[in-house]
């Protein structure tokens, strides 16, 4: 029996191994920048002749799920009215005089 290898390798003139070595290095590159999983799935679909000789049509397709970063949550507050603001209203600014000073100039 042929090696699976041997037969990937022979698919478009190893174009599709071609196709794979790229994506498994964007998916290990993306596993490293995240520190998340990730995965790459290679389906082959195979079916008879319709003639009903020897010959099977294969077909190949290459998926990569590629961990994606997480966005940073934010932070906001509220007051009893819902309004939301950045600035935590039970804490003073810390340099309320250059506040003041930035306005009165």
């Amino acid at each position: 029996m042929t090696p699976f290898t041997d037969i990937l390798r022979q698919v478009r003139k190893g174009l599709l191994v071609e196709q794979l070595d790229e994506q498994m290095q964007k998916l290990i590159q993306a596993i490293d920048s995240t520190g998340k999983g990730g995965s790459l799935t290679l389906t082959v679909n195979i079916k008879p002749s319709k003639t009903g000789g020897w010959d099977k049509n294969f077909a190949f397709d290459i998926k990569a799920k590629l961990p994606a970063r997480s966005a940073p949550e934010a932070v906001f507050f509220s007051n009893p009215d819902g309004d939301l603001s950045r600035d935590d209203p039970d804490q003073r600014p810390l340099f309320e005089d250059a506040e003041s000073f930035k306005r009165s100039n």
